[in-house]
């Protein structure tokens, strides 16, 4: 008797943890959709660095008649906005002149008043595989790249036409901060414009900026780093900050960037792999594409706000540089000779004989092998 009840209760415990692990993926869907509405609205503008990307189409008076599309991101100098990849890649291979790229770093995106003009030439990230338009290259949606992938900075740069002087720029964290028990512990918030629902028209957004908080999952490469799920990541949110807050109740002073968002999930939920912005590759890159475009220097700052070590140059490296100077030769043959004034310095014509002169200059330039004895250059 006492056997036979051992054996009953055996199979009832059997039954029971089979019904609880055949209920898990229905437990996962019953989370049910996305839901914009959980997500704070910024109202009292405490991000107010982040704003959103706008692609509008205009008459030929240059009045704004639809928009096209729109991406978040952060302002990191006070004429650069940094925002994904994938959000600029498409401007790269020229833009149509009835369509207008602008700023707003308004709570409030859709109000055209707070519209600032950029440049109609676009910088991603030089390893963003080529994606032209319409279609482009969303992760999310597309298969050029998946967010992951190794090698792949989902990352871009847009440079307003005249600098705004009314906002202080965002911070980037110093390199590797997500690899400390600060970055593993501590939340995070994400900042940007999503649409309401996964299946969306550009004409739904009410251009509202949202925040969410979210924990570091797991850092995958120098690249790619996972945050947790459910992500409440929306499409209009691409190019997003993450930010990192180094002391609680630290307030903007002591906030950081630590990553732009890449893919929230084709349902806004199940996924969150963003791209990494705490290394020194893209802090050069960063640093080399400001400098070239606005001759400015891009100071980096580390957790106390002072300048360090990762404001220092990358060593010369020539074949890199006469590399990725034919290539900027072959892309601007193709781009528009529009890029309106930087900062009052020099007009579009001037800028653009000056960098193709340089270019052109770096392109001839015979690479130098170096010596057995010299230490390996740096990748970049």
């Amino acid at each position: 008797m006492k056997t036979s009840w051992t054996h009953a209760e055996t199979m009832v415990r059997f039954v029971v943890a089979l019904g609880w692990l055949l209920a898990m993926p229905m437990m996962v869907h019953a989370q049910g959709p996305f839901d914009i509405s959980v997500l704070p609205i910024d109202e009292e503008n405490r991000f107010s660095n982040v704003g959103a990307f706008i692609v509008a189409v205009v008459d030929e008076e240059g009045n704004v008649v639809a928009r096209r599309a729109h991406c978040s991101g952060t302002l990191i100098q006070n004429q650069v906005f940094l925002t994904a990849g994938h959000c600029t890649g498409p401007g790269k291979f020229g833009i149509p002149p009835n369509v207008q790229l602008f700023v707003s770093l308004a709570v409030n995106a859709l109000d055209q008043s707070t519209w600032l003009p950029a440049t109609r030439v676009t910088f991603p990230h030089p390893s963003l595989p080529p994606c032209p338009g319409p279609a482009g290259c969303d992760p999310t949606i597309g298969k050029v790249f998946h967010a992951g992938d190794p090698g792949i900075q989902d990352t871009g740069l847009i440079f307003l036409e005249q600098p705004v002087h009314h906002i202080a720029p965002a911070r980037l964290a110093a390199p590797g901060v997500l690899q400390t028990p600060k970055g593993a512990q501590t939340p995070m918030t994400i900042v940007g414009y999503p649409q309401p629902t996964p299946d969306f028209e550009e004409s739904d957004w009410d251009g509202l900026r949202r925040f969410r908080t979210s924990t570091l999952d797991t850092v995958l490469d120098e690249t790619w780093a996972t945050w947790s799920l459910p992500s409440n990541v929306c499409f209009g949110d691409s190019g997003a900050p993450i930010v990192l807050n180094l002391r609680a109740g630290g307030g903007a002073q002591t906030e950081r960037l630590v990553a732009n968002v890449s893919d929230g999930g084709i349902d806004c939920l199940s996924a969150n792999t963003n791209a990494r912005l705490d290394t020194e590759a893209v802090h050069s890159w960063i640093r080399q594409t400001i400098r070239e475009v606005l001759g400015d220097d891009f100071e980096m700052q580390n957790s106390d706000g002072e300048r360090h070590a990762s404001g220092s140059e990358l060593p010369p490296c020539p074949a890199r540089e006469a590399g990725q100077a034919q290539r900027d030769l072959r892309w601007l043959a193709r781009a528009p000779r529009s890029l309106p004034r930087h900062a009052g310095r020099v007009s579009a014509g001037e800028w653009w004989s000056t960098r193709l002169t340089s270019l052109a200059t770096a392109a001839d330039a015979p690479s130098e092998k170096p010596s057995p004895d010299a230490a390996p250059a740096t990748r970049g």
